[in-house]
C-alpha cells in the first residue's frame, strides 16, 4: 500500500477461528455431502469460466482416472455448470454446495485441495486446508502464501506438473506429517482470529 498509493498502512490478516474449525471436524456428513465418496481430491469454487475455471479440474481428472475428485460447484453460470456436469469423467462427483459448518469435516476426508483459478484475492480455502493438514495443489494462484506454508505445489500453469503432484499425494507420497503440522502451526500463529481481532482493536484505538 505504501508503494502503490503513498500511504501508511497496517496489515490485518484474514482471520480464521481455529477453535471453531477444529470443533466442527467431527460434524456428521451424509452421503449427499460427499456424493458417496470416502476419500477424494477436493475442488471448491463457482461455476464460472473466467476465474475459477472448473473445466481445468475436469482436465486434471481425465489425466488421473484412478483418483477421485469431489467438486463443490456453487451455481453461478448455468451454461458453465451444464458443461461441467456433461463433461465430467466417471471419477468426478459434483455437489452444488456444502454448509460452512460441514466444511471442516469435509476436509478430514480430502487427500488434497486443488485450485485451478486463473486469479484470486486471498484464498481463505488455503487456510482451511492447512488447518486441516491437507496438501494444497494450485495451478496458478497463492504463490506468496504457499511459499510460507510449504505444504503443496504451485504448478505455474502446468497441468501435468499438478497432476504429478496429485498422483503422488493420492499414493501417500505427498508432504509428510511434519510438513503438514508446520503449515498448520503457521496459520495458527499468523491468522488466528483472536490475534487479528486484537490488532484491529489496536488500530481503531490509535
Amino acid at each position: 500500500l505504501n508503494e502503490r498509493f503513498g500511504r501508511d498502512s497496517v496489515l490485518i490478516r484474514n482471520p480464521i477461528d481455529v477453535a471453531e474449525w477444529d470443533a466442527r471436524q467431527t460434524v456428521s456428513l451424509n452421503t449427499a455431502d460427499t456424493a458417496g465418496m470416502e476419500r477424494f481430491v477436493l475442488w471448491v469454487g463457482r461455476a464460472e469460466s473466467v476465474h475459477k475455471r472448473p473445466m481445468a479440474c475436469l482436465e486434471l481428472a481425465q489425466m488421473l482416472p484412478d483418483v477421485n475428485f469431489l467438486m463443490i460447484l456453487n451455481p453461478r453460470d448455468p451454461s458453465v455448470e451444464a458443461d461441467v456436469r456433461r463433461n465430467a469423467p466417471p471419477n468426478v462427483r459434483i455437489v452444488p454446495r456444502i454448509p460452512f459448518e460441514k466444511m471442516p469435516a469435509l476436509f478430514t476426508r480430502a487427500a488434497a485441495l486443488v485450485n485451478t483459478s486463473s486469479m484470486e484475492g486471498f484464498p481463505n480455502v488455503f487456510l482451511q486446508a492447512a488447518l486441516s493438514r491437507v496438501p494444497i495443489a494450485s495451478l496458478n494462484v497463492g504463490e506468496e502464501l504457499l511459499s510460507e506454508l510449504s505444504n503443496g505445489c504451485l504448478a505455474a500453469g502446468d497441468l501435468s506438473a499438478l497432476a504429478d503432484f496429485l498422483h503422488s499425494v493420492w499414493q501417500g507420497e505427498g508432504p509428510d506429517a511434519e510438513t503438514l503440522n508446520t503449515a498448520r502451526a503457521w496459520v495458527v500463529s499468523h491468522h488466528a482470529l483472536p490475534l487479528q481481532a486484537e490488532r484491529l482493536c489496536e488500530v481503531i484505538s490509535s
